[in-house]
């Protein structure tokens, strides 16, 4: 699947050296934790994230989405002194049917 998943723009950039490694940080926790998540690629952009993601069933899926929004949370907030909301809204989620795709 490809997820996205937008942050509240008090977070700022993500690609900042200290934002990016919360991040890594969020995603090593959540994949060894939640069985049958895997994130197979990641690309950080300014606001978002792209997330190329395996996951058993859409269980799977909304538990390790879930995890890593509380992982990210956490990390950022932290990171920044801040508490409150980080993630925008829901995440996005599209089946890749194809290699190509």
């Amino acid at each position: 699947m490809h997820v996205t998943q937008r942050v509240v723009p008090e977070i700022g950039r993500l690609r900042k050296r200290k934002a990016y490694q919360a991040v890594r940080w969020a995603l090593a926790v959540v994949c060894k934790r939640v069985e049958s998540f895997r994130v197979v690629h990641i690309s950080i952009q300014h606001n978002h994230l792209h997330l190329i993601v395996e996951a058993k069933d859409r269980t799977t899926l909304s538990r390790g989405m879930q995890g890593l929004g509380i992982r990210l949370a956490r990390g950022l907030n932290k990171l920044m002194g801040r508490a409150g909301k980080v993630l925008a809204d829901r995440y996005h989620a599209h089946i890749l049917r194809t290699p190509s795709e």
